[in-house]
C-alpha cells in the first residue's frame, strides 16, 4: 500500500488520514497506522498529483509530501525477491 507522508523540515512527520475534496480539507496524524492509503502504482500516483494540485495553496507543507510505500517491508506481509525465487524453485505458489 502507498501512504502520503509529509516530512517538512523542523516539523514532526505526518501522514494524510483523510482527503475531503468537497470541502477542500485534509486531515493529518503523526503515525502511518490507519492513514489514508491507495494501491501502489497508478492509483497512488494519481492521488498524489490530485492532492498536490488541489490542496497545495491551503497546505503549503505538501511540497514535502512523498509516497511512503510498504513495498519490501516483510513485517507488512510483502513478498521479498528471495521469497519469490524460493516459491518458484518449489514449483510456484501454493
Amino acid at each position: 500500500m502507498a501512504y502520503f507522508k509529509i516530512s517538512e523540515p523542523n516539523q514532526p512527520t505526518k501522514w494524510i488520514t483523510e482527503v475531503d475534496g468537497a470541502n477542500g480539507t485534509l486531515t493529518f496524524q503523526t503515525t502511518r497506522e490507519g492513514a489514508h492509503c491507495e494501491d501502489e502504482g497508478f492509483f497512488a500516483d494519481s492521488e498524489f498529483e490530485y492532492i498536490k494540485h488541489h490542496f497545495i495553496e491551503a497546505y503549503p507543507e505538501l511540497q514535502y509530501m512523498t509516497i511512503d510505500s510498504d513495498w519490501g517491508d516483510e513485517e507488512e506481509g510483502v513478498w521479498e525477491h528471495a521469497d519469490l525465487e524460493e516459491a518458484e524453485a518449489d514449483g510456484g505458489w501454493a
